[in-house]
């Protein structure tokens, strides 16, 4: 944990410093390294590329806007990314950010322009240059490092020399999101018409993060103003909590992930399942979607059962964008660990009577593979069901009495006592409940025979329209 420091002699002397924020913090710590860097910038090279508008990529169709950052490490996170390949998390972030932040700051957390500069040349997003910038050098460097947009903090600098910073950059192209963490930060940024305002809901003197920041400081800026909360976002309904904010940064969540796809499907979008999958088209649909599940289905009486040999051609197709659910009704345990293991699919969702004593078996038999147990309700007594089969399995799934219907059960009796963050609600949701279904705050959804064109066959252009909406929710 990176501990407070008083500030050098030299950094007390650099010019533009906002001595009373930063004095005796963790601020004060990197500061006091960053005024040393500062004068060993070199520009090498100028730059080539076109500049690339952070500000109408942030507003630039209906739903949320992500900033997805590249981040190795942090002074509260030590070297959490155990795998900080820059080529995997682009191919993740360009189909679901809107823009990508680049960590620049050396020491602590062990970023650079060169990050930068391989980033910008790979994506076509805007690329921001994140790092503690108290220097015009710095902006130059970011600018000929390929960054379309730099970070200035307020809480850094006193405010003529965080104008003079920002007319500096503006000046070489570079658009500037302003950081802010407290209500006089927020009300200068407003008063001075700064088009993209980021609130930091982590307090960087203290490293402490408090999510309500963001909600408090985003009512003082208009329509005009593009707001970004930064920080602190760790789960999908961290998100929903800050409507109607709908730009986000998130770093350390998606970076450190194993898996940052599933990592960002779940988190940006909700932990959704498309099942019943039998074609390729349908595969396709959920996989541009950011589905976070697709489903199969083994149970030999369903219109929408597949063989093991399409499934696991499937789960080859999607991998890594998609996870894969093996769907079973009353099957024999051996008989699922057998398909499961063939089909390569990372869970196994049981929809008949199966209970206590098959889920223990198959825990045995599938010690890494997630189980999904899904509870039909055809009255409010079968919520009871729920007390005693969740605590054994990694997801429950409330459905209708007749799976694959069509038909929903009431969505308005679900008790409270149901974990909604554990809990994927489905049961005839279809394009005009979708909405709805969300609202109610669930995991996730689980679509399947309402987005058909006939019995067991998919429509692709419903599946895509359904995903649509999840993002625009």
């Amino acid at each position: 944990m990176l501990k407070p420091q008083p500030l050098t002699p030299k950094a007390r002397s650099f010019m533009g410093l906002n001595l009373k924020s930063i004095e005796d913090t963790v601020l004060a710590t990197i500061i006091n390294k960053k005024v040393e860097d500062v004068g060993a910038i070199k520009i090498s090279g100028e730059r080539h590329t076109p500049f690339r508008s952070l500000k109408k990529a942030l507003t630039t169709g209906r739903g949320r806007h992500f900033i997805l950052e590249c981040k190795k490490s942090s002074p509260t996170l030590g070297d959490f990314c155990r795998d900080f390949n820059l080529d995997r998390l682009l191919a993740c972030y360009e189909t679901r950010a809107s823009a990508i932040s680049v960590l620049c700051e050396e020491h602590f957390f062990k970023g650079s322009l060169e990050y930068l500069s391989y980033v910008r040349e790979r994506t076509s997003l805007p690329v921001i240059c994140k790092d503690f910038i108290i220097d015009e050098a710095q902006l130059k460097a970011a600018a000929a490092a390929g960054a379309d947009a730099v970070l200035l903090m307020l809480s850094l600098l006193e405010r003529d020399r965080f104008l003079d910073l920002y007319k500096k950059a503006r000046a070489l192209g570079l658009e500037v999101l302003c950081e802010v963490d407290s209500i006089d930060d927020a009300v200068f940024a407003r008063d001075h018409h700064i088009p993209i305002v980021g609130i930091n809901n982590r307090n960087l003197r203290v490293l402490k993060i408090d999510l309500q920041k963001a909600r408090d400081l985003a009512p003082l800026f208009n329509a005009e103003t593009t707001v970004v909360s930064e920080s602190g976002i760790c789960s999908h309904e961290d998100l929903l909590s800050m409507n109607p904010i709908n730009a986000f940064l998130i770093g350390s969540a998606l970076s450190g992930a194993d898996d940052v796809f599933y990592a960002s499907n779940t988190m940006l979008y909700g932990l959704n399942k498309l099942c019943g999958i039998t074609s390729f088209e349908a595969l396709e649909a959920a996989i541009e979607g950011h589905a976070a599940i697709c489903g199969f289905i083994f149970a030999k009486k369903s219109p929408r059962c597949v063989s093991v040999e399409f499934a696991k051609e499937c789960v080859k197709r999607a991998h890594p964008q998609c996870r894969a659910a093996a769907v079973f009704v009353n099957e024999d345990p051996q008989v699922i660990a057998e398909v499961v293991r063939e089909s390569l699919c990372d869970y196994v969702q049981l929809h008949g009577n199966e209970g206590p004593e098959i889920i223990a078996r198959l825990r045995k038999l599938l010690p890494d593979t997630r189980i999904i147990k899904a509870i039909s309700i055809k009255d409010p007594a079968d919520f009871e069901k729920y007390r005693e089969l969740a605590p054994l399995c990694d997801l429950i799934l409330l459905d209708s009495k007749s799976p694959g219907s069509g038909k929903s059960f009431d969505w308005d009796a679900i008790p409270s006592f149901v974990d909604k963050g554990r809990t994927l609600i489905s049961g005839g949701i279809g394009i005009d409940n979708l909405n709805y279904a969300l609202g109610l705050g669930f995991a996730g959804v689980d679509m399947n025979s309402k987005l058909e064109s006939s019995a067991g066959v998919k429509d692709p252009a419903l599946v895509r329209r359904a995903f649509e909406i999840i993002k625009e929710f």
